[in-house]
């Protein structure tokens, strides 16, 4: 299989210029820092598309400073499985695919993104 079939994806967007201190890091990937485009009605915001490989965890961390980074994320695809978020607060969600999420980042916060395998209520996985 190649790495289409097994990998999701998500869509940030940054909504504020505290979004450049926000660290992008993953256990197979480089690690990378956001930027923020100023966008008036005729531009839209800096936009990435991160994929997630099947076993991959991806930490969005803002790291130290003042103030709250804005980030949209929409969750793409759904071969790898279903995406899930977990945040400094304890909080956990499963994010679905066509829907859109914005998180208002704390200093020193992070959201914790990992595949989840699918698997359906007679306890069957999807054959891949």
């Amino acid at each position: 299989m190649d790495l289409a079939q097994t990998c999701n994806g998500i869509k940030v967007r940054s909504l504020n210029p505290d979004c450049t201190r926000i660290a992008v890091k993953s256990n197979t990937q480089s690690s990378w820092m956001m930027g923020y485009k100023r966008y008036s009605m005729i531009s839209k915001p800096a936009e990435y598309e991160i994929g997630i490989a099947k076993n991959e965890l991806l930490v969005l961390s803002f790291q130290d400073g003042s103030g709250g980074a804005e980030i949209e994320i929409e969750p793409l695809g759904d071969r790898a499985g279903t995406l899930v978020y977990t945040s400094n607060r304890n909080q956990r969600r499963t994010l679905r695919v066509g829907s859109k999420y914005r998180f208002e980042l704390s200093p020193g916060e992070s959201i914790i993104m990992r595949s989840a395998e699918i698997r359906y209520a007679d306890g069957t996985y999807e054959k891949r």
